[in-house]
């Protein structure tokens, strides 16, 4: 029994020493497939992009200004996923028309407009409404805050009127007398001394600034003419639209 055992386990080492030696021998290790460590395959994915919501957003003029009528004023804007867009005047809510007549490409961002006159003489509260008109998706802004348009000028006829001397006086020779006028439209007067429709030379070589209204007169000696019968003539001397007037009675210059 003892004999048997020793060789069972001779046999068992053997068989081990075999096995080392070929191992040694061999430099080639081959891996079972199912042991080899696969690549690991790199995906691609693409970085989600955020979805931006059309809008459209009004830059200028947005609240304080106070224009002209016929001033330039360029409109600005901001939009993202509009084509086109309409501009409008708004006061109180309620639309003074289209600023343009067509729709305008949001692209450009920016519009010149000409300010119109007020309405009504209304001065305030007017904001730029803007909208993409469109029936699927309406986006619209406004100025966030108003502004104004001040009234046109009233167009005021030009006019010369000599307020004194008037007539009814009687002057001396040598004495200071104020010539006076009021006028609008005028940039220079012309004084001269008439009698009987005669003029008797300009008072004033040269013109005189219309927005004085008045001028310092020496009355000369007229005694070889007589006494009776003067007046003041003021004109504005203009071919084109000529002013003029005169003291409404004549007056006297006496020694």
């Amino acid at each position: 029994m003892k004999t048997r055992t020793s060789i069972l386990l001779f046999s068992f080492v053997a068989g081990i020493t075999l096995l080392g030696a070929g191992c040694t021998n061999n430099t080639d290790i081959v891996i079972p497939p199912e042991t080899a460590t696969q690549p690991t395959a790199i995906q691609n994915n693409p970085t989600p992009q955020p979805i931006v919501k059309p809008y459209i957003k009004v830059i200028y003029p947005n609240g304080n200004e106070i224009f002209n009528p016929g001033q330039i004023v360029t409109i600005k804007w901001d939009s993202d996923g509009v084509d086109k867009i309409y501009l409008s005047m708004v006061n109180g809510g309620k639309e003074f028309g289209q600023i343009a007549e067509n729709s305008i490409d949001a692209s450009l961002k920016e519009y010149t407009w000409t300010v119109p006159d007020n309405f009504a003489g209304v001065e305030s509260g007017y904001k730029i409404f803007i909208s993409n008109n469109s029936v699927n998706e309406d986006i619209r802004d406004s100025s966030n805050g108003t502004f104004s348009i001040k009234s046109a000028p009233v167009a005021v006829q030009p006019f010369l009127k000599l307020t004194a001397p008037t007539g009814d006086q009687q002057f001396k020779i040598g004495q200071k007398v104020t010539i006076s006028w009021t006028s609008s439209g005028v940039n220079k007067v012309y004084l001269s001394l008439v009698n009987g429709g005669k003029e008797f030379g300009q008072i004033t070589e040269n013109g005189i600034d219309a927005s004085l209204g008045k001028y310092e007169w020496t009355v000369p000696d007229m005694s070889d003419l007589g006494t009776t019968g003067y007046k003041i003539f003021i004109t504005n001397n203009e071919a084109v639209n000529e002013l003029r007037d005169s003291s409404s009675v004549s007056f006297s210059i006496v020694k």
